[in-house]
């Protein structure tokens, strides 16, 4: 993900040991959601849905559905490459199956293969323009090679279709269409599409995180205590809520406060057995009290 205003993610920052208290954290992208709106493969019945779908294969029953479907199930079980080579197996039955370009663009999106991805996209909108996934995972590919206004636009044109879509879909568009605005510098414009994108879900932690972040740089850091707070009350077991959290507090000067998250921080990551950023919170606490006691006075 690329800089906002020195943006880097925070677990990056403590595994190259970079001074955490100087460095604002990464927003939380929906992009690590491949694609809105496809079908759900429940890891239990992975190995039953891979079954199933090779029977179908090799009884040869509207193959180019199959090897669609399978391509997904491949994605699901991150085999990126094994995915890609089965939906090309789709569209060798069928040309016209949106799908399996939809699902080939997702396969390269992971690969890394971002204008692959959007090649695929734009074939799925050529045979349903109203496809407002296409859209949207093609926004994300552009967002990567760093065209924030052709990923822009896609993001409008997803939000803009006929098509019925759920508001937890709807608020996801508005989050990545503000992470992209941000990028772009446009702090407010952001701000209001991350609280679009609350007012959609407002049980999705990322959309008041990222707000929280976006205030902080807005330096309206009571508005961000607040978003992180109702961040984490939707999910307390994220390192990164309470250690940005902490640094809002820090920096307006409550340090008891800034420590408790720092200390929250820890333990999540020791729970996670995530020993190397638990050591490195944990310098990070001595530092602070360390300096605090260098600031007690002395008393002859």
């Amino acid at each position: 993900m690329q800089s906002i205003y020195n943006i880097f993610c925070i677990l990056i920052l403590i595994l190259l040991s970079l001074p955490i208290l100087d460095n604002p954290p990464v927003l939380a992208s929906s992009a690590n959601s491949f694609s809105i709106r496809i079908e759900t493969i429940e890891q239990e019945n992975d190995r039953l849905s891979g079954l199933a779908l090779t029977r179908t294969l090799e009884k040869r029953d509207n193959l180019a559905t199959a090897y669609s479907n399978r391509c997904l199930l491949q994605i699901y079980q991150k085999k990126y490459q094994e995915a890609k080579d089965n939906c090309t197996l789709a569209l060798d039955y069928d040309r016209s199956n949106a799908s399996a370009y939809l699902h080939r663009g997702l396969a390269h999106y992971r690969l890394g293969n971002y204008h692959r991805a959007i090649a695929n996209y734009t074939r799925v909108v050529e045979l349903d323009p109203d496809a407002f996934a296409a859209y949207y995972n093609r926004g994300l590919a552009y967002s990567e090679l760093q065209d924030y206004d052709r990923a822009l636009s896609d993001y409008n044109k997803a939000l803009m279709t006929n098509t019925v879509m759920t508001l937890d879909e709807r608020g996801t568009i508005y989050s990545d269409r503000g992470l992209t605005h941000a990028k772009m510098g446009n702090l407010e414009q952001a701000i209001t599409d991350l609280s679009l994108a609350i007012d959609c879900d407002r049980n999705n932690p990322n959309f008041y995180f990222n707000r929280g972040y976006l205030c902080t740089q807005h330096k309206q850091y009571l508005a961000a205590i607040r978003d992180f707070s109702r961040a984490l009350e939707k999910d307390s077991d994220r390192a990164e809520f309470y250690i940005n959290r902490g640094l809002v507090w820090q920096k307006i000067g409550n340090i008891q406060a800034a420590l408790q998250d720092f200390h929250q921080g820890a333990n999540c990551f020791y729970c996670q057995k995530d020993r190397k950023n638990y050591r490195v919170i944990l310098n990070l606490i001595k530092k602070i009290e360390l300096e605090r006691a260098s600031q007690i006075p002395v008393i002859a």
